[in-house]
């Protein structure tokens, strides 16, 4: 218990020393490929969410999915890549191949589909190579581009207002 609050607290501090504010540099590329990033603690709908992006016009080839556990039993077989806090080192390095490679997939959209703030979360968002970043206003707005103000659970309402603004951008 105590190493594991120890050890968060050493995550969070390599995360607000490594400048946990997002880039202002943003590009005029127009989204193809998008990435995914789903608290499973709280949100259990993630096929319906990415059903809606997909009746938006963005093909489901293009759409990676990686969702964050607080527990996973061993015997349970996941239906896409999973990490959970012991995946993540002390000073906030992820130990997990596949959501290192996530994470360096350039993508033109990352989708931070979370509204508790969690050091797993917050580090896979900061460390992402997407080129725009866009999540829900409870989170933390100091890694994303764009915020969307609405709950965890209106996940349409959350699509319908990230592509009604991506296309004032000009990025879809």
């Amino acid at each position: 218990m105590f190493l594991n609050f120890l050890k968060t607290f050493l995550a969070k501090r390599v995360l607000n020393k490594g400048s946990l504010n997002v880039k202002s540099e943003v590009n005029d590329q127009v989204i193809k490929t998008i990435g995914v990033i789903i608290d499973e603690t709280y949100f259990h709908q993630k096929e319906a969410l990415i059903m809606e992006l997909a009746t938006q016009g963005i093909d489901l080839q293009n759409i990676k999915l990686i969702t964050y556990k607080n527990r996973y039993k061993k015997r349970e077989i996941p239906e896409e890549p999973f990490y959970t806090n012991k995946h993540i080192t002390w000073l906030g390095a992820i130990e997990k191949q596949e959501v290192q490679y996530f994470i360096d997939t350039p993508f033109d959209l990352l989708i931070s589909y979370y509204d508790v703030q969690k050091v797993p979360l917050l580090i896979v968002t900061h460390q992402s190579k997407a080129s725009f970043k866009s999540g829900l206003t409870s989170a933390d707005d100091n890694v994303n581009h764009l915020s969307v103000d609405t709950s965890i659970a209106n996940y349409k309402v959350f699509v319908e207002e990230l592509v009604k603004y991506l296309r004032i951008l000009k990025k879809l």
